[in-house]
């Protein structure tokens, strides 16, 4: 599954670059894709590849691995596609592809769910640290990413502690 993850994300990291050759034109020219070093062809066929490849892998695992990879492809290429400059959908988008990576990973246990909990807190700590890190850095903009993450954090540490619990358990008996 690892490896599914990987060419996910790896698949990502080149539309990514296919999508920002724009703006990375004029703000980064020293980048592949604006040197020429790399055609627009070629990130899209490696991009494409990898994503085909992840969901692949996560369906040889299970059919439940390949369904999140699937899932998470989508969300990838919509963040890319231009949603990542929306504000707060960005952030959303990104969350979401972080919740979806521990799906993709819990869907490979066989009896193994995690809670929506779970899920959520993995989401919503990539949004609030998507969502600091993307303005200009305060003080009350630091203290609020820290109380948001330490309330989300607390709010659902039962519940990853049972989950992961059952999940050890599961595994041993």
């Amino acid at each position: 599954m690892a490896l599914a993850g990987a060419f996910l994300y790896m698949g990502g990291l080149a539309l990514n670059d296919l999508f920002d050759l724009d703006f990375d034109s004029r703000h980064h020219p020293e980048r592949v894709l604006p040197t020429g070093r790399v055609r627009p062809a070629q990130a899209l066929a490696v991009g494409a590849t990898c994503l085909v490849a992840g969901v692949t892998l996560a369906s040889l695992v299970r059919l439940e691995s390949g369904a999140a990879a699937l899932l998470l492809s989508a969300v990838i290429l919509v963040y890319d596609g231009g949603l990542k400059r929306v504000p707060l959908a960005g952030d959303l988008s990104m969350g979401a592809c972080r919740g979806l990576s521990v799906l993709l990973g819990a869907a490979a246990a066989r009896g193994f769910a995690p809670s929506a909990a779970v899920l959520v807190a993995a989401g919503v700590h990539t949004v609030t640290i998507a969502a600091v890190t993307g303005k200009p850095w305060t003080d009350a903009t630091h203290d609020a990413a820290v109380a948001a993450l330490a309330t989300d954090v607390s709010a659902h540490a039962d519940d990853i502690r049972r989950t992961l619990l059952e999940a050890v358990r599961g595994r041993d008996g």
